[in-house]
């Protein structure tokens, strides 16, 4: 189980990057209140491993929760291509060229 928890942390670690802030403070913004709850669990032995290996005992973690803006779903057909075209006005030239329908 403790192996784990150190996958999960090592997980969480590779995708979201901590900001180092004014005297020696850490910052780490995640998306949601489990992965809050996860570095958590880990916390106390994260921050002995730091103080340590670093030799500095006035680091500090702080985690807050950002919102991640929502993307908008594609599920149509017309909905992808509209997003398509946007990226590459001349697709509708190629659509007209083919003779081709969205359906």
């Amino acid at each position: 189980m403790k192996g784990q928890n150190k996958m999960k942390l090592s997980a969480l670690m590779d995708n979201y990057t901590p900001i180092l802030k004014d005297d020696f403070h850490i910052e780490l913004q995640v998306e949601s209140k489990i992965l809050v709850d996860e570095l958590l669990h880990e916390k106390v032995d994260l921050m002995n491993h730091l103080r340590t290996t670093l030799k500095n005992f006035q680091i500090t973690l702080e985690t807050i929760i950002v919102d991640k803006p929502q993307e908008k779903k594609l599920y149509t057909s017309k909905d992808k291509y509209q997003h398509l075209l946007a990226k590459n006005p001349k697709l509708d030239d190629f659509r007209k060229v083919f003779n081709l329908d969205l359906d």
